[in-house]
């Protein structure tokens, strides 16, 4: 947990960074979302519909986390806990999907959607945490 706490406060100094890297893996998630798994649905068990809103939350999420790179000049943190948030949020929502579709979810979608899951749940705590530290 220090070692989150030490990059929250890097990041802290640096939001921008912390956007470019949100957007960006907000971006590879819709990407591999929407051009890779809703065409291949069969590979991971969920109907292509859900992989078409997940697909569309994380373009939404690369959006934002583009505009604040681009243009949030003050008041950076609050920005950083919205996005924060809106990350956890999609953590249950992804979380919520696996277990609603527990039947018919294959190895290889409990394997994507676990590690997206682990992947955004540490990028919303950064984030979280460096929206928490004044500077």
């Amino acid at each position: 947990m220090e070692r989150i706490l030490q990059v929250a406060r890097h990041f802290a100094q640096h939001p921008k960074f912390l956007f470019l890297i949100d957007g960006l893996g907000a971006l590879f998630t819709f990407s591999l979302l929407f051009f890779a798994l809703k065409t291949n649905h069969h590979l991971i068990g969920v109907p292509p519909h859900i992989i078409g809103y997940l697909s569309g939350i994380a373009f939404l999420y690369f959006v934002y986390s583009s505009c604040c790179f681009s243009l949030v000049r003050l008041q950076k943190q609050k920005f950083l806990t919205v996005i924060g948030a809106a990350n956890l949020s999609y953590c249950i929502l992804t979380l919520s999907l696996m277990v609603l579709y527990g039947d018919t979810i294959t190895f290889l979608g409990i394997a994507y959607f676990s590690i997206e899951i682990l992947i955004i749940a540490v990028l919303s705590i950064v984030e979280l945490k460096a929206g928490q530290i004044k500077v």
